[in-house]
This record gives C-alpha cells, structure tokens and sequence, in this order.
C-alpha cells in the first residue's frame, strides 16, 4: 500500500509520520520525498497493513500539524524505476559461454 501526504514541513511531518507507524506497528518499506512543487510531498510504501490499520493510519496523519491532504492506494504501478541489470543472468535452459 502506498501512502501520500502534502504537508508545509516535509521533515517534521515525515518524522511524526514514521514515528505514528512506528507505535502502531506498520512497517515501511520505502519513504519517496519531493519538494519539487509549492507545497512538499511524501509517499510511504507501507507493508501489507490490515484494512482497519490503515484506515487509523490515514486519519492520524491528517491530525499531524502541516498535513492538507493524505491519500492512499491499495496497489499502485511501481513508482520507483528499476534498476538495470550489471550482467545477465544464466536461465534453465541458457548454455550459452562467454
């Protein structure tokens, strides 16, 4: 699941955030900053949270101080680009020798 939020203090909230996450016992996978707009953007990748937990998530981050919006998606495209291969990898069947 991920998680966005636009705040006005990206360090303050993101450290509210994690720390929400933290006591409620939500994992995170990834925190994706970007302050490329007016006002500063997070996106939390949270790991497999029941729905309920979520849901209390979403609401006490809309409680932080300099929280305007927090959305949530069950499961989005990748955001993050992947990365590309160094070497290939041999596959059953590939016996091809360098």
């Amino acid at each position: 699941m991920r998680v966005f939020i636009e705040c006005d203090d990206l360090v303050g909230v993101l450290s509210r955030t994690l720390d929400r996450t933290r006591r409620m016992g939500i994992k995170v996978g990834a925190v994706i900053a970007d302050t490329g707009k007016a006002r500063a953007g997070l996106e939390l990748v949270v790991v497999d949270p029941d729905r309920s937990a979520s849901d209390t998530l979403r609401k006490r981050i809309s409680l932080i101080e300099g929280v305007s919006s927090v959305s949530m998606r069950d499961r989005p495209a990748p955001h993050l680009p992947r990365r590309e291969r160094v070497a290939p990898t041999a596959e059953a069947g590939d016996a091809r020798k360098d």
